[in-house]
């Protein structure tokens, strides 16, 4: 969950530590999130499009 409260849009399958979000538009929206994937933490910046009222990931950049 971001420092704001809202849910960011990551696959179900990721654990969400932590997020903060960069920037968020009506059609745009940049994250940093912090996740868990099989015991492993990864930094991840987001970047989505709102498409017909729904959050579709356009890029991910990954810090292992």
């Amino acid at each position: 969950m971001s420092a704001s409260g809202e849910k960011v849009p990551v696959h179900e399958s990721l654990k969400v530590l932590d997020s903060i979000t960069i920037s968020k538009s009506s059609g745009w929206w940049s994250a940093v999130v912090l996740v868990e994937n099989y015991g492993r933490k990864n930094i991840s910046i987001y970047l989505w499009r709102n498409q017909e009222g729904a959050w579709k990931r356009v890029h991910k950049f990954e810090v292992n």
